[in-house]
């Protein structure tokens, strides 16, 4: 128990972003665990790079003596092909990519009856915040100011804070084609207050009601459904007798650059170590969603 989450916390010290994994346990309690990370230093594949890499994960792993480390070079253009031709592989700084679903054309598909998220998908799936979904909608605030400025629009916005609530907010942002031009953020005994000035990123002008309105609604789902988590128990009858397994699904965004929420991972393996459960299999990759 917890090897796993030792392996991803010496890749995140290692400064190498997890794109796609497949971990199996065999039947004779040995494990295989493969990852496609790329490198924030920008240093693999160097030799010297690669011997760091493999040092920090056995220096994680030290009880474990039959551990073997390979770090091989593999294109990125072949983590779409075969059976994942819809994964998305490749990072870009958020600021030099622009929106895949700018708001006219996102508005603009909605009134044809179209929608970029199924308003059923996530009826089974619950969000793991450190407040309850029914405190965050209590407490949650959204409000917009047309009066402010002539040309930005100005939305206030309080919540319960938890982790990666400014990435929810400046993900759904960008992802939607708007452009943030001031944010002030405050806490205050665990609430947290934004204001953001924003406009229409293409025409750069503050937006329309039925913008305004589509934007907050927006803001609200990204606040209380930032990372979708699905638990449910199946019966494995391939053996010689019938064992109950959990299956944990966990969603989260990615945005229009790639970059997935930080430490996703890394949270996940922390808590399953912390509650003493063991992972015989994992799978981690990246869809894109029509």
């Amino acid at each position: 128990i917890g090897t796993l989450h030792n392996i991803i916390h010496s890749l995140w010290e290692s400064e190498l972003v997890v794109h796609k994994a497949n971990i199996s346990t065999s039947p004779d309690n040995t494990g295989l665990d493969v990852f496609y990370v790329s490198d924030k230093l920008d240093r693999l594949p160097r030799q010297a790079r690669v011997s760091q890499i493999e040092e920090n994960i056995a220096n994680k792993i030290k009880d474990c003596s039959s551990l073997r480390v390979n770090c091989l070079a593999y294109p990125s253009s072949r983590l779409s092909s075969g059976n994942s031709s819809r994964l998305l592989t490749g990072t870009r700084d958020c600021k030099d990519s622009r929106s895949s679903l700018p708001l006219m054309k996102t508005l603009s598909n909605r009134e044809r009856g179209g929608s970029r998220r199924s308003s059923n998908a996530s009826q089974d799936l619950e969000m793991l915040p450190r407040f309850s979904i029914s405190e965050i909608l209590e407490s949650l605030k959204v409000h917009a100011d047309n009066l402010v400025s002539s040309t930005q629009t100005v939305f206030h916005i309080e919540c319960p804070d938890r982790k990666g609530l400014m990435y929810d907010l400046f993900r759904i942002t960008k992802d939607i084609g708007l452009q943030i031009s001031y944010c002030k953020v405050t806490l205050d005994m665990n609430v947290c207050k934004a204001d953001l000035f924003v406009h229409e990123e293409e025409r750069q002008q503050k937006l329309t009601d039925e913008m305004i309105e589509f934007f907050c609604a927006e803001i609200k789902n990204a606040i209380t459904s930032s990372i979708l988590l699905k638990v449910e128990n199946r019966h494995d009858a391939g053996g010689s007798q019938a064992v109950l397994l959990t299956e944990v699904v966990a969603v989260a965004p990615v945005d229009s650059g790639f970059r997935g929420r930080p430490r996703v991972l890394y949270d996940l393996t922390a808590t399953f170590n912390q509650l003493g459960l063991s992972i015989f299999h994992a799978e981690m990759y990246t869809v894109e969603i029509s």
